[in-house]
């Protein structure tokens, strides 16, 4: 786990701010390592100082907040559209090369 150190405030072009998270986590080598979310939203569900779930690869500067299920969101949608359409091509593939 790691710890939440600080929001950054950002504003997109139509005014709204959004909040990105920094977290501070220390690796299984003890090297420390802050990173910015690659998500910010308008909620800041945790607190400077609190401990944030992290997922991040051995040896390599990347993480991430682990958000459990959430992580698989938008490969896990973009899945199921990729796989729609597959059927719908089948589908429509079979319906004209009938004899």
């Amino acid at each position: 786990s790691g710890e939440l150190v600080r929001y950054e405030a950002q504003r997109d072009s139509e005014g709204t701010t959004t909040y990105k998270p920094y977290v501070r986590y220390t690796d299984t080598a003890q090297a420390i390592h802050t990173f910015g979310d690659k998500f910010s939203s308008s909620a800041r569900p945790y607190a400077a100082g609190d401990a944030v779930p992290v997922l991040y690869l051995e040896g390599q500067d990347k993480a991430m907040i682990d958000r459990g299920l959430w992580n698989w969101a938008l490969p896990g949608g973009l899945l199921l559209v990729g796989l729609l359409c597959l059927l719908g091509a089948i589908s429509s593939h079979s319906k004209t090369t009938r004899i």
